[in-house]
């Protein structure tokens, strides 16, 4: 949960929802998209629940962050 709360997510309220890059229809295009752009800022829409607010959210996907993946978490 550390990478969550680093890029200001909020567990179980914010969720992503797309990608200014590709449309996001499957955990699967999510993967694809992070594995693509290693190292690359990528824009991701997240949707709060509480606020019923979409934002912008930049994350640079990496394997060297730490964890499990490219971002750092399963």
């Amino acid at each position: 949960y550390i990478y969550i709360q680093s890029l200001n997510f909020f567990d179980f309220s914010d969720w992503i929802i797309g990608s200014s890059e590709i449309a996001l229809h499957s955990s699967e295009d999510f993967s694809h998209l992070m594995m693509q752009n290693q190292k690359r800022p990528v824009k991701l829409l997240v949707y709060n629940i509480d606020s019923d607010n979409v934002r912008e959210s930049i994350v640079i996907p990496d394997f060297n962050w730490g964890g499990d993946g490219c971002l750092g978490a399963d």
